[in-house]
């Protein structure tokens, strides 16, 4: 993010989570490198304009302005499914008093107003220090140094949160998952994806688009985190259920992002498993 200014090159070449724009634009490097340079400084000045105390209301519209413009710009080159638009309702609470007055102007007193407006500020505010010290907490101990009662508050709302995807840098490998299978007729079937097509080894058009919702997404790319290798046999049992399978294996087609671009790809052999 600081020194090579790579990281969104890094993101954008992981292409299981990047749409064509985001495909696109990595053929401007420069323009990559300045982006990237400007994302840290973004997000450290949106917390100030957000809660300065002077020229309060305008400071946070330009604020809401710009983290709208962020994250349209997130949708338009990442495909992360539900989370951009998530990240844009959770911006309602910081729309300024001054806004919702003119929203509903008649009908009730500037008194009226403020009593409404004041307990949305006080709760925002408390979330926002929960939130606070819950991404603070992330940086040593984690979550578990934090008071139980807070724990459990937070696990309630589901406001726990790791923001360790694209850091402290984002992936530097990508690729696809092929899953021989053979049948109890003895043919020889790739079982990823539609429950058994004719086995091969090419690249799919769109890595983006080779899985059908963000469950089945989330669950291929954290099924390679160590930790999660369980995961492996839960899935084979899982897929010789779909079909009269005597045996499969999990490969992984591992796509290694240099500096000047994408290696060629290399299977990787995860897992192996008898159905019988």
């Amino acid at each position: 993010w600081h020194d090579e200014a790579s990281a969104l090159y890094y993101a954008l070449n992981y292409e299981t989570l990047t749409s064509w724009f985001g495909i696109w634009l990595r053929s401007y490097p420069a323009l990559l490198k300045m982006i990237t340079r400007s994302v840290v400084p973004f997000e450290l000045s949106m917390p100030v304009l957000l809660l300065l105390p002077f020229g309060f209301p305008y400071f946070r519209l330009a604020a809401l302005a710009l983290a709208v413009l962020f994250h349209l710009g997130i949708m338009l080159c990442l495909r992360l499914y539900y989370f951009p638009h998530v990240c844009l309702v959770a911006l309602i609470p910081f729309v300024p008093c001054l806004v919702w007055n003119r929203v509903w102007p008649s009908g009730s007193s500037q008194d009226q107003h403020e009593r409404l407006c004041g307990p949305s500020v006080a709760a925002a505010a408390t979330l926002l220090g929960i939130v606070v010290a819950w991404n603070v907490s992330t940086l040593g101990q984690g979550p578990a140094a934090l008071p139980k009662w807070l724990q459990k508050a937070v696990y309630a709302v589901r406001l726990d949160q790791d923001w360790g995807f694209y850091s402290p840098y984002p992936y530097k490998d990508d690729g696809w998952y092929v899953i021989p299978a053979v049948l109890g007729n003895g043919n020889i079937v790739d079982l990823f994806g539609d429950n058994g097509h004719a086995l091969t080894w090419t690249r799919p058009a769109s890595l983006a688009g080779q899985y059908p919702n963000q469950h089945w997404a989330a669950f291929h790319i954290l099924m390679r985190e160590r930790g999660n290798e369980f995961n492996y046999l839960n899935y084979s049992r899982y897929l010789c259920r779909q079909q009269k399978t005597m045996s499969l294996k999990l490969v992984y087609m591992l796509k290694l992002t240099l500096p000047d671009g994408p290696a060629t790809a290399r299977p990787i052999e995860l897992y192996s498993h008898s159905c019988l």
